[in-house]
């Protein structure tokens, strides 16, 4: 689903809907990075099918982020990009 934002500083909170379609995810990765034709930077796995994380200590920049959601038949295609920047 569509990946909502909120930064406050330098902690960034992101929440997202899970997939309307397929198997219920049972944890969800999210990938982010400056652009991801360039590569993905960072790649953090949930814990659990919870649908917000939040960040804290987020360097100053303009980072292009995606979710996937996870289960046993493997990982899931990413959502839409979200831009998110961290003044």
């Amino acid at each position: 689903g569509t990946i909502r934002p909120e930064i406050q500083g330098h902690t960034v909170r992101l929440t997202w809907a899970p997939p309307d379609r397929g198997s219920a995810a049972v944890r969800y990765v999210i990938e982010a990075g400056g652009s991801f034709r360039e590569g993905t930077l960072v790649r953090v796995t949930t814990a659990d099918a919870g649908t917000t994380a939040e960040f804290t200590a987020v360097p100053s920049g303009a980072y292009a982020v995606r979710v996937r959601g996870e289960n046993a038949l493997g990982i899931g295609l990413p959502s839409p990009e979200a831009r998110v920047v961290v003044p």
